[in-house]
């Protein structure tokens, strides 16, 4: 499950409960977040990249809200 800001619970299949908050999207190296003047998350941008070593962008990154980046990665 993921909440409003696209961070991820372990579920128990059983009750429902979230167990445990796994690490936050953005340690994923191609999500980077944006934040406004006061620290506030606005966005997260995600890069896309190509196969071959050093990895290079294929594209420019594309802003998702926090909401909708679960969605785009699923």
């Amino acid at each position: 499950m993921a909440d409003a800001r696209s961070v991820l619970h372990l579920l128990n299949p059983a009750t429902g409960d979230s167990e445990q908050v796994l690490p936050p999207v953005a340690t994923v190296e191609q999500v980077s977040p944006v934040l406004d003047d006061a620290g506030d998350l606005q966005r997260y941008d995600l890069s896309f990249y190509d196969t071959n070593l050093p990895r290079k962008e294929n594209q420019p990154p594309q802003p998702y809200a926090a909401d909708r980046l679960r969605r785009a990665c699923s």
